[in-house]
Order: C-alpha cells, then structure tokens, then sequence
C-alpha cells in the first residue's frame, strides 16, 4: 500500500485542490474467512512482497501466513469516502 494513511487527508487534499467537501463517510468491512481477506487484501500476495524486499524472513512471513488459515480469523480495515464537488 503505497500510503496507508492516506484517507485521512482526502478532504483536506480535496479541499485543496479547489474541491468543496460535501461530506465524508467510513465504511469498516470485517472478514470473518481468511480466504476471502486474502482475495480482497492479498495477504497471500503482501507477504510474498515483504518478503522478497527484505521486510520480513522468509519462513516467519510464510508461517504467519500459513496460521491465518488454522484458526478463528478477524481482519477488519476503514474505507473513507470523501463526497466533493467543483
């Protein structure tokens, strides 16, 4: 994720670029099953990723990994919607 933080600042960015803020809204999708995290997240994908720039070990990203998918699983993130208008 290139800017994990990034929803804090869209209506101040919006804003900026001559964008006037109508409102702004979160939305917080929980994942209950690791498969359908993966696919929507790409863990599976991020991991690899960290791994091969050096982010993480090997085996300790592909064991964290792999242990997603041998127990209950909760992954939970916010979405920010900026609604704007010119």
């Amino acid at each position: 994720m290139r800017n994990a933080r990034v929803g804090r600042s869209l209506a101040r960015l919006a804003e900026e670029a001559g964008f006037t803020v109508g409102a702004v809204r979160t939305t917080a999708p929980v994942f209950r099953d690791p498969h359908d995290a993966d696919h929507t997240l790409g863990l599976g994908r991020n991991t690899e990723r960290a791994i091969r720039e050096g982010h993480i070990d090997r085996a300790r990203g592909r064991a964290w990994f792999t242990s997603l998918f041998e127990g209950p699983f909760f992954a939970c993130f916010t979405l920010v919607t900026v609604i704007a208008s010119r």
